[in-house]
């Protein structure tokens, strides 16, 4: 088969190839059953139930009385009457307490305190008997003055041992510890020992 007979047979074979598609459409419009769309149906949901409200809650359901309209004075005597009612504190106001900022003990300071007044420690009579020895840390606060206004233990070795080395400590006097020339609150760590004599 040359070009020639193809380009006359080409014309035919697609007439042909259309006219059974659309034979095959119309065959299948008329025997192809018709859908009709479904209506949506609500499932079916879980019943309510209110839940009884608290009575506190039920007290503030119901709304605050409407404020009264302003009605126009009849006479100048009204105009000139006092409108507001008188204010009744049912607790006297005082002055609000002045906040002041913490001060912040240093740990590092420039002039660091030195003890100038030690007072030893008394050996518990128990602890002593017990033969406890060793060391207690104390955590303390120095003030401006000089003065251990403030102890904690941070490590601590009996609680009757305790207890006498903060007795001990708060009766310490040092020589103000100091930042840029002024006397400032320092933190320091104390060792307290307890040693028995042999």
């Amino acid at each position: 088969m040359n070009n020639r007979d193809l380009k006359e047979i080409t014309p035919f074979y697609t007439k042909l190839g259309l006219l059974i598609i659309l034979v095959i459409l119309c065959l299948a419009c008329l025997f192809i059953p018709e859908t009709k769309p479904k209506p949506y149906k609500l499932k079916a949901a879980t019943p309510f139930k209110p839940i009884p409200l608290p009575p506190q809650l039920v007290l503030l359901q119901e709304p605050p009385p409407k404020p009264k309209l302003p009605v126009a004075a009849k006479t100048d005597e009204e105009v000139e009457a006092p409108t507001i009612e008188r204010t009744i504190f049912e607790e006297p106001l005082g002055r609000l307490p002045e906040l002041k900022p913490e001060i912040v003990p240093f740990i590092g300071v420039e002039v660091k305190p030195e003890l100038l007044n030690c007072v030893a420690p008394e050996y518990p009579e128990l602890a002593c008997k017990a033969e406890i020895e060793g060391t207690v840390l104390l955590e303390i606060i120095i003030d401006t003055l000089g003065r251990v206004v403030d102890i904690k233990v941070t490590k601590s070795l009996h609680e009757l041992c305790d207890l006498s080395a903060i007795n001990a400590v708060r009766q310490w006097i040092y020589s103000p510890g100091k930042q840029r020339g002024k006397p400032v609150l320092v933190r320091l760590e104390v060792p307290v020992r307890f040693m028995l004599e042999r």
